[in-house]
């Protein structure tokens, strides 16, 4: 469900340990307008270190949510290539963007 108030998910995880983790996942356009808003304003201003550092701590936070990230993760992930790609760092690119699959995939 994705609207003009997002979505408000509650996310449960046994731990290897066999504990249990309860997240409460904010997506849609609360949460992720906000960043995907820093990242452009960081990209705009040629912040470049920045930029990257919002994508990771976004894929990060998909990565965490949950264990089969949504679509949106991919094209996070894609529009981080991509930066990396205009950085010259096209190994690295390729590696995330398969990654992203990978886990797309699961």
């Amino acid at each position: 469900m994705h609207d003009s108030i997002g979505e408000l998910r509650l996310i449960s995880k046994v731990t290897r340990r066999g504990a249990v983790s309860v997240s409460l996942v904010v997506s849609g356009l609360i949460a992720g307008d906000d960043l995907s808003d820093q990242i452009r304003a960081a990209q705009a201003s040629g912040d470049y270190p920045k930029a990257a550092e919002l994508y990771r701590a976004s894929l990060k936070s998909w990565e965490e949510a949950t264990d089969k990230p949504p679509e949106d993760y991919e094209i996070v992930a894609a529009n981080y290539a991509d930066l990396l790609r205009s950085l010259g760092k096209a190994r690295k690119a390729q590696q995330l963007e398969a990654r992203a699959r990978k886990k797309r995939r699961m």
